[in-house]
C-alpha cells in the first residue's frame, strides 16, 4: 500500500490482528480485530484470505458476535472452491444469530457474487432458503434487496422474486417486488412468464397491492408490444374492482394504451 507517496508494509500489523482474532481469550479483543479485518476484506480480500483457516475456526465461537463477523469476513474473502461448504456452515448457524448480524451476512453475499459471479446459482439457492426460514420483515427485505441486485444480471433471480410474492405476508415487500418486476420483467427473455404472478395479485391481495399490480401490468403493456392486447383485456377486468384507486389506475392506463394503439395504427 502507498500512503502520501510512502510504501507501507501492511502484513506485520495484519498478522497481529489475525493473532488477536484467533488466539485472544477476550471476546472484546477478537471482536475488535475482526471488525478491522472485515473492513479490510471489502478492499483487499486477498490479504484477508491468507488467514482463512483462522477465520473458519471462529465460525463456531461461543460468542455469537465474533462468529457472525467471522462469517461475514469469510464471505468477502473465500475462494470459488469453498463457497458451497461455507454457505452450508452458515445455514446451520444463521438461526442462532441476532437480526443485525443476519442482515450483515446477507449483504456480504453481494460482494461474494461480485467476486465469483459463476457461483450465482449456489448463492441464489442459499438466499431462497433464507426467505423460507425467517419471517422477520427486516431480514426478509434484506434478502429480497440482495436478490434484486442479482436479478439485474441473473434472470433466474427474477423468477425467485416473482414466486416469493405468493408466499410473502408483508405488503410492503410484495409491493416492492411487483414494482421491481415492472422495471425488469419487460426486459426478460420471456416476459409473459411474470404476467400470471402479477395478475394473481389483482385477484387475491389487498387494495394497495392490487393497485401496484395494475401499474406493473401497464408497464409490461408498454414495454412488450406483443403482450399489449392481452394485458389490455386484463386491465379492463380491473374496472370492476371494489377499490377506487385500483379502478382509477386501470382506467387511466387503459386510456393511454388504447391511445397508443390507435396512433400506431395510423402511423402504419
Amino acid at each position: 500500500n502507498e500512503v502520501y507517496g510512502t510504501v507501507i508494509d501492511v502484513e506485520p500489523p495484519f498478522q497481529i490482528l489475525t493473532m488477536l482474532a484467533s488466539q485472544s481469550q477476550k471476546p472484546v479483543n477478537k471482536y475488535a480485530a475482526l471488525r478491522v479485518m472485515n473492513k479490510i476484506a471489502g478492499h483487499q480480500p486477498k490479504l484477508v484470505g491468507i488467514c482463512q483457516t483462522e477465520l473458519e475456526s471462529l465460525i463456531t465461537d461461543t460468542n455469537r458476535s465474533v462468529a457472525s463477523l467471522a462469517i461475514s469476513t469469510l464471505l468477502k474473502t473465500c475462494n470459488e472452491e469453498s463457497v458451497q461448504k461455507l454457505l452450508k456452515q452458515i445455514s446451520s448457524y444463521l438461526p442462532d444469530l441476532g437480526i443485525d448480524f443476519k442482515i450483515e451476512i446477507i449483504q456480504s453475499t453481494q460482494l461474494l457474487y461480485q467476486r465469483i459471479p459463476q457461483k450465482a446459482s449456489t448463492l441464489l439457492k442459499f438466499l431462497t432458503d433464507c426467505l423460507k426460514e425467517d419471517g422477520n420483515i427486516r431480514f426478509r427485505e434484506s434478502v429480497v434487496d440482495t436478490i434484486m441486485t442479482f436479478a439485474i444480471i441473473e434472470e433466474s433471480a427474477l423468477l425467485i422474486l416473482a414466486e416469493h410474492i405468493e408466499d410473502c405476508e408483508h405488503p410492503h415487500i410484495q409491493t416492492k417486488i411487483i414494482s421491481f418486476l415492472a422495471q425488469e420483467g419487460p426486459k426478460a427473455s420471456n416476459p409473459s412468464t411474470y404476467i400470471r404472478f402479477i395478475y394473481n395479485r389483482v385477484n387475491l391481495e389487498r387494495a394497495m397491492i392490487r393497485a401496484a399490480a395494475v401499474s406493473a401490468l401497464a408497464a409490461f403493456a408498454n414495454g412488450v408490444p406483443s403482450l399489449t392486447r392481452s394485458i389490455l383485456h386484463l386491465l379492463k377486468r380491473c374496472l370492476d374492482d371494489s377499490d377506487d384507486e385500483v379502478r382509477e389506475r386501470a382506467f387511466f392506463y387503459i386510456v393511454l394504451i388504447e391511445k397508443d394503439m390507435k396512433e400506431t395504427v395510423l402511423e402504419e
